[in-house]
């Protein structure tokens, strides 16, 4: 009887340890490579060393970028999520019910993986790593229907303001306009009710969402104050993993990076994101820009990873990524400026040439 049992135990073992053989030549195979080539060995290394599904966070109510429906996540980031999983090979695991805070203490203690539309800030860096942003947004305020004095965040010193609680608003509002108080909620509907209740005097969101939960909500007693123009509040959203991933973390960038635009466009049009967003830009600051005309770029031309020129004159970096979505956003064409050294930096500063602008140094 211990021998049969042994000899069981023994075949099991040897089963799961011919699987992960088998697994671990899949990945090193040819075939495998030319459908991941843009993934390093020990990228590859660490998928067939980590085969349980990668734990990502998924939101009950956040539409139309992440949402939770008839127990099926949904949403802008779930399928750019899922094509970023087909392109590197990753299995997906999305974990519902926490709230915003909840999944970032999930994040601190290891028990998920990934979490997704989220804004990089200098406290949420101390533990996490992010990726390239892949959503930029503007921005607002929304009021009561009778509300016509607050417009941006100047005009509600002294004043209340309400956003979800664990969003990136508070960590910039403590620091930036300490003079508002801050009210949290469960949920962009709760702050749009409390804003009908009188509990605050505007909410804070990203127009995308916001006008999805007012339209659904049938909720007619609030309306758009105002985009805020303070530009550290223009949302980047980026995708997160923990300090201890680094290897994840680049798995998933070059997986984004593999997304072209025209998928990246076919799911912007499924969730109709642009149908939902809002000028980044005043009419008179557009105006004026176009006044200007194409705006120069300054540019290291070799600072990676930052910013870059190719060999063939173009742009490369992290800084190349934010300035093609400016360009496109505010519809303004930016030409390449490369001083040989700081000294011709300084002088282009020292000149004060208007429509001259730089990326960080």
């Amino acid at each position: 009887m211990h021998s049969n049992f042994s000899k069981q135990i023994l075949t099991a073992n040897t089963a799961q340890h011919l699987v992960s053989f088998l697994l671990f030549l899949l990945l090193l195979s040819p075939a495998y490579a030319v459908d991941h080539p843009f993934l390093s060995a020990q990228e590859l290394a660490w998928i067939q060393d980590h085969p349980t599904p990668i734990r990502v966070h998924n939101e009950l109510d956040w539409r139309p970028f992440n949402f939770n429906e008839d127990n099926k996540p949904k949403g802008y980031s779930i399928d750019y999520m899922n094509l970023i999983a087909e392109k590197a090979g990753l299995e997906v695991e999305y974990v519902s019910g926490p709230n915003w805070n909840e999944f970032q203490e999930m994040m601190k203690d290891g028990s998920l993986d990934l979490m997704i539309n989220i804004a990089s800030t200098k406290e949420r860096r101390t533990y996490l790593t992010f990726t390239e942003p892949y959503i930029i947004t503007s921005t607002a305020l929304y009021v009561g229907s009778s509300e016509n004095s607050i417009a941006d965040l100047d005009d509600l010193a002294g004043k209340k303001i309400g956003f979800t609680e664990g969003f990136f608003f508070g960590e910039f509002i403590r620091k930036y306009y300490p003079e508002i108080e801050i009210v949290t909620f469960d949920s962009t509907l709760a702050s749009f009710i409390g804003v009908d209740k009188g509990l605050i005097d505007a909410a804070m969101e990203v127009p995308v969402v916001a006008q999805r939960v007012l339209l659904e909500s049938n909720l007619d007693t609030v309306k758009l104050g105002g985009v805020v123009s303070d530009p550290r509040f223009i949302a980047t959203f980026s995708i997160a993993t923990r300090k201890d991933q680094l290897t994840l973390n680049s798995i998933i960038q070059k997986g984004m990076d593999a997304i072209s635009s025209t998928e990246e466009l076919a799911i912007r049009q499924k969730w109709k994101i642009e149908e939902a967003e809002l000028p980044l830009l005043k009419a008179d600051d557009k105006s004026h820009l176009q006044k200007l005309g194409a705006l120069r770029l300054c540019v290291n031309p070799s600072n990676l990873p930052l910013e870059a020129v190719n060999l063939d004159g173009t742009l490369t970096g992290v800084s190349s990524e934010f300035v093609g979505l400016l360009a496109s956003r505010i519809e303004i064409p930016f030409n390449m400026v490369q001083p040989e050294d700081w000294t011709g930096i300084q002088l282009l500063s020292w000149q004060s040439e208007e429509n001259v602008i730089y990326c960080q140094w």
